[in-house]
């Protein structure tokens, strides 16, 4: 897959870093420059006259002095420390506005984290799969260990989801993100809910579960207001953080036979996460493992520091 990059700053150190990135990629390299001259000395002449005189440019750079419909995989920030956040504070203006709302009211690492180029890249991956093969997921759709919603949110943008979206985590301070990042679907006839919920202690059919509804009164403040929901019996179970899965055998054994899973692991070891308690050595010998009544997919994602492995099939 070729790989769009965009280099914000185009002082001597971003105009040197989008040339490397040139002469080693096949995709285009954005540079960003606040100064409108030096977009067009780049764009016209293929030199930074200002910053970096005696190097002659690639021409597979493109400078810009905006980021509107700029579609990007990665992006190197190259600007002076004390203009940093004011300059990705504007590139925020052109992501999703609830995606916004999250770097506002939320952060820390495990919020960075959510958003790290390999678990997005898993996150694809399964959605890709689903469309590539035309699976079916149903009408309600049960994401384990669902974290900050992210994966609803991408199924709702990328994927024809017919029905209903509910996301459990054990951690309670999720519940919050995942709604924020997913308030549309609340509102829409509640095709999204997050629950604070042990995936283990789940019943995989229909019951009642404790949910909070969060009311923003601005930017950060909010009233929580306890209520319950419904829930129907699970036509697909979604778990891409099975790594994560202390009692995995109690959760899966209480999944129903001949349910859709989607599943994902890894091999990752190399860490200081005493969460991760479960990571498996490839994907054959997890696949054995599991003993699906019906294969439909399985494959591995090589990533950066590890690879990511995906089962679908029934149970």
């Amino acid at each position: 897959m070729i790989k769009n990059i965009m280099v914000m700053g185009a002082g001597a150190w971003g105009t040197a870093i989008a040339n490397l990135l040139a002469e080693n990629s096949k995709g285009k390299i954005y540079l960003w420059a606040f100064e409108k001259e030096v977009v067009q000395q780049i764009n016209l002449k293929k030199i930074n006259k200002h910053y970096l005189p005696e190097i002659k440019l690639n021409k597979n750079i493109l400078a810009i002095s905006d980021f509107k419909n700029i579609n990007v995989q990665y992006v190197f920030i190259a600007v002076p420390s004390q203009f940093v956040f004011s300059i990705v504070k504007k590139y925020l203006n052109t992501i999703p506005s609830n995606l916004k709302k999250m770097c506002n009211r939320f952060e820390g690492p495990a919020l960075t984290d959510a958003f790290s180029r390999g678990q997005l890249q898993s996150k694809k991956w399964l959605i890709d799969v689903l469309n590539d093969k035309n699976i079916k997921i149903g009408n309600s759709i049960y994401v384990c260990a669902g974290w900050y919603g992210v994966l609803p949110a991408l199924l709702f943008e990328r994927y024809d989801v017919e029905g209903h979206i509910w996301s459990f985590d054990i951690d309670p301070s999720t519940d919050n993100p995942a709604d924020t990042l997913n308030k549309e679907y609340i509102i829409d006839g509640m095709k999204f809910k997050s629950f604070v919920k042990d995936v283990a202690e789940l019943k995989f059919d229909k019951e009642t579960l404790p949910i909070i509804h969060y009311k923003y009164t601005d930017a950060t403040k909010f009233e929580a207001m306890k209520s319950t929901h419904e829930i129907d019996k699970p036509t697909c179970v979604i778990n891409t953080s099975c790594e994560h899965i202390a009692e995995f055998d109690k959760w899966w054994n209480a999944i129903p036979k001949g349910t859709l899973v989607i599943l994902q692991n890894n091999n990752f070891v190399e860490h200081e996460d005493e969460t991760v308690v479960n990571t498996k050595t490839n994907v054959d010998t997890w696949a054995e493992e599991l003993k699906l009544s019906k294969e439909i997919f399985t494959g591995t994602l090589e990533l950066e520091h590890y690879n990511r492995y995906m089962i679908i099939g029934e149970k």
